[in-house]
């Protein structure tokens, strides 16, 4: 708010807790700072030039300096513990996807991209193979209707081979990005998927290739190890 504030923007605060935003009006008794959700901000429509997530911003900042992977990014830690823990970290992961799902702007998720995958992996690292630490987590589906039409993905994990299905809405691309042992093990009924028509093959880092892909359905699997 306050960097906002000094480049000449009229901004607003909000957050569902009050206390919160007790707090963040003792520090900046001039802004505005309201209680709601991001669901239902107090606003008219048409009435804001843009949203900012301060948590996901912060967080990156985090990560690069210090390679904490979000888990020191509430000021202090006093949000969560006396210790870094990874309550507000979610947030890093989290936001983008809940905004690009709210608004269909992919901008914050693309922003955040380079640390949300690291991040996850650092509480699989430090868990075993599960986000929660509770068990292992071998399958996850999720859709979403765009304005294009339906967006889907699916993937499980059976030893050491991920199956992947996706539904790429007529008339749009998108960029996969999965887990493979080298980027000829990512398949489509038997075929390298860079040599599928139409896809193309972006490369490699970190144990993970990248693909740009056509619309379409996809059903695919991964050599992990």
């Amino acid at each position: 708010m306050a960097e906002l504030t000094e480049r000449g923007v009229r901004a607003v605060g909000v957050d569902p807790d009050e206390r919160m935003i007790a707090g963040a009006r003792g520090r900046w008794p001039e802004a505005d700072f309201r209680i709601a959700e991001a669901y239902h901000l107090p606003l008219p429509d048409a009435s804001a030039a843009g949203y900012r997530a301060d948590v996901l911003v912060d967080s990156q900042r985090v990560y690069g300096l210090d390679g904490a992977q979000f888990t020191a990014v509430a000021p202090g830690n006093g949000y969560n513990a006396a210790e870094p823990i990874s309550g507000w970290a979610d947030c890093g992961v989290v936001v983008p996807w809940t905004l690009w799902q709210m608004t269909g702007d992919l901008t914050v998720v693309e922003r955040g991209w380079p640390a949300m995958p690291r991040y996850v992996d650092w509480i699989r690292q430090r868990t075993g193979e599960s986000y929660t630490g509770q068990g292992a987590l071998f399958e996850v589906s999720a859709a979403h209707l765009s304005p294009h039409g339906e967006i889907a993905s699916e993937w499980t994990v059976r030893g050491d081979t991920l199956s992947y299905r996706a539904t790429v809405p007529a008339n749009t691309t998108a960029t996969l990005r999965i887990p493979a042992a080298a980027p000829e093990e990512v398949r489509e009924d038997g075929t390298p998927l860079a040599e599928v028509p139409g896809v193309e093959y972006l490369g490699s880092a970190d144990g993970t290739a990248a693909f740009l892909l056509p619309s379409g359905r996809y059903d695919l699997t991964s050599a992990l190890g």
